[in-house]
């Protein structure tokens, strides 16, 4: 069920929590860089999800 999407479904809804910052970072890092690292966080694990033995939006293995 939904393979090759869940981690871009995952990935998505970290970078959107981080642009929202529902969850309070800022208590965590400083206000500044608190949406900016979940916004990284989200888009490293986009890019990295390249890299899995099943290619994004694909049910089928290379």
């Amino acid at each position: 069920m939904l393979t090759g999407w869940k981690t871009l479904i995952f990935s998505a809804a970290v970078a959107l929590v981080g642009a929202a910052q529902t969850f309070n970072w800022a208590s965590v890092l400083n206000e500044k860089n608190a949406g900016i690292a979940m916004l990284a966080i989200g888009a490293v694990s986009a890019v990295l999800r390249f890299f899995t033995s099943t290619p994004a939006m694909s049910s089928e293995p290379k």
